[in-house]
């Protein structure tokens, strides 16, 4: 038996709005992960509680990203900090490095595969924490790693000015990013 046209078009729309309501339980459920603490600070770096000046911990406005860069050249601080990558998530949300130093990330790429397909994961900095994830652009980033697989790897980040940043991951920026503070 064939169902009139009318018909068809109801089920259709039934079928659009359950999509819909799944997918938004999902995307819900997401944003909702509980935000975890960092495994590691770097002794050389105070954390922002530790009674620093609070013109230090002022954002660098993101006015500024297209005069500020990483730079490469700046004396190497030794300082490495550690960054998960694990269920689509970055394990710690906040980061703490020197001002104008070289620092290092020890970038620990736990996501294998899911869906069936290979995850990949990077790491970008802009300056401030104020703007939404999903309006920062290519030309807000004053630093971009390498995209990797799993695996582990150390991450070199050009030296920055004092201040607050957001850092996310490109591939996965509602639900990987966090912040920087330098020091």
């Amino acid at each position: 038996m064939t169902l009139p046209s009318r018909h068809v078009h109801v089920r259709d729309a039934h079928s659009r709005a359950a999509s819909l309501i799944a997918s938004t339980l999902l995307l819900g459920a997401c944003a909702s992960a509980p935000a975890a603490t960092p495994s590691h600070t770097p002794a050389t770096v105070p954390s922002p509680t530790s009674g620093a000046n609070a013109s230090v911990l002022a954002s660098v406005a993101p006015s500024m990203a297209a005069t500020i860069k990483a730079n490469a050249s700046a004396p190497d601080s030794g300082v490495h900090d550690t960054l998960v990558a694990s269920k689509i998530l970055f394990v710690q949300t906040t980061l703490a490095a020197p001002a104008d130093k070289v620092w290092h990330i020890d970038f620990d790429h736990r996501d294998d595969k899911a869906a069936n397909a290979v995850v990949k994961h990077d790491v970008a900095i802009a300056a401030g924490v104020s703007k939404p994830m999903n309006h920062l652009t290519f030309e807000d980033r004053l630093f971009s790693s390498k995209v990797y697989s799993l695996g582990k790897y150390t991450i070199d980040v050009g030296g920055l000015p004092a201040g607050s940043y957001t850092f996310w991951c490109t591939v996965h920026p509602s639900q990987m990013h966090g912040v920087l503070t330098i020091t």
